[in-house]
């Protein structure tokens, strides 16, 4: 099948049918006229996707119609891609042509680009990529001038980088953006500065905090953050999380908050929130010994909602480690918080906080000892190190009680 028709010169007549569309859909709601911004007529689209279909002994770039994987439409060029893509098509394709080593099974391309020109391409195989792969795609990034990613099953080769670099310019100052490989970025870039200046125009400055859920890379959080005094936002993949972080630092931006969590779980706001006042932070990025804290979290949470704790049963976890060690790393490990948490729901009102991290600070050996002498129990007594904890946070809050002891733990209320 032929490629289908593109005359650029429409563009303006489907504009404005698709403005009267939306004011149409929008006139029984009494809402304000829609801001209107046009798009490049051709090259616009910084990303393309082309499976490869084999015809006459050669392999075409190739597309489909929704729904029919078996008729294919041959791609030659694709004038709706930017300059660079249209540029790399002909040359790439020349390439697998000529080598059978970067050719063999080869089923798919992407093309990643940005305004400012620079380039990746990923290559997806149906076999295993081997030693004789990577030289040749080491002369044909060289050739192009691009990075290249090569996949196959459980693989994945780089040669150069796995992102390429966006400069986007909103309101007299431009912003660079790392824009990772397989993430999801904006494919019109002229369309995306508007759509950011929009946004940092009708936001303004204010007073108040910002919270942005699904960042991506921070496409929107890096010329937000400088008309708010915090930012908190969240995201899911790691890979694009790791991408804003990046973006964050490049941009000198240190105001904002990244949190590494799915926005529809109001449980984990919450236990960001409840984190932060007290001084601790949850990194975007946990090593073992986090994830395991964060679990904890979650449980205390969890244990937080069937004894109805008053006040929240984190808070008073974390008031008192922070009170007790302040915000020492020991105190925030998965046992310490559970144990502590365990106790205090399970006296509640009974109990005296300020004596509680009082006598825990003046703990001999502190939080580590604390730590240290529970495991060993939990050894000796085949119990969980959460449980000794608790025992030993009993213990000490006992000595020197006059009246005021709770019962050993274990031991009925």
């Amino acid at each position: 099948m032929s490629a289908p028709h593109f005359d650029p010169a429409t563009y303006d007549a489907q504009l404005a049918e698709k403005t009267a569309r939306l004011r149409a859909l929008l006139a029984p709601f009494d809402a304000p006229a829609p801001d209107v911004y046009d798009s490049p007529r051709e090259h616009y689209r910084l990303r393309a996707e082309f499976r490869l279909w084999r015809e006459d002994g050669q392999r075409h770039y190739a597309m489909f119609e929704p729904g029919d994987k078996h008729t294919p439409i041959l791609i030659d060029e694709f004038p709706i891609a930017s300059r660079r893509i249209n540029e790399l098509m002909p040359k790439l394709r020349a390439a697998w042509q000529t080598s059978e080593t970067l050719s063999f099974k080869l089923f798919q391309v992407e093309f990643l680009t940005t305004l400012s020109g620079d380039a990746l391409i990923t290559l997806a195989y149906h076999r295993p990529l081997n030693d004789a792969w990577q030289p040749e795609a080491q002369k044909l990034a060289e050739t192009l001038g691009a990075s290249i990613v090569g996949r196959s099953r459980g693989k994945r080769i780089v040669i150069g980088r796995d992102y390429v670099t966006e400069q986007l310019t909103v309101a007299g100052r431009t912003f660079s953006y790392r824009q990772p490989e397989g993430a999801f970025t904006q494919p019109n870039g002229e369309v995306c500065q508007k759509m950011l200046t929009w946004a940092f125009e009708v936001l303004g400055e204010r007073n108040d905090d910002l919270l942005e859920l699904y960042c991506g890379n921070g496409n929107f959080t890096l010329p937000l953050a400088t008309r708010v005094p915090k930012v908190l936002a969240t995201e899911i993949s790691k890979s694009s999380v790791n991408a804003a972080l990046a973006n964050l630092d490049d941009n000198g931006i240190d105001n904002v908050c990244l949190v590494r969590l799915s926005a529809e779980d109001p449980d984990s706001l919450l236990i960001e929130k409840l984190t932060r006042d007290r001084g601790w932070k949850v990194d975007p990025q946990p090593a073992p010994g986090h994830i395991q804290a964060i679990g904890a979290l979650y449980r205390i949470h969890e244990l937080s909602q069937k004894v109805e704790a008053d006040p929240h049963l984190i808070d008073a976890t974390l008031m008192v480690i922070t009170r007790a060690w302040g915000n020492d790393r020991d105190a925030a490990q998965a046992v310490i918080l559970e144990g502590l948490a365990r106790f205090i729901a399970k006296h509640g009102a009974r109990l005296d906080i300020n004596r509680l991290y009082e006598v825990l600070r003046a703990r001999s050996g502190g939080v580590s000892q604390l730590h240290t002498e529970a495991t060993q129990m939990a050894k000796m007594e085949r119990s969980r190190v959460t449980n000794m904890v608790a025992h030993l946070i009993t213990v000490t809050y006992n000595k020197g009680a006059r009246g005021r002891s709770v019962p050993a733990w274990g031991q009925r209320t």
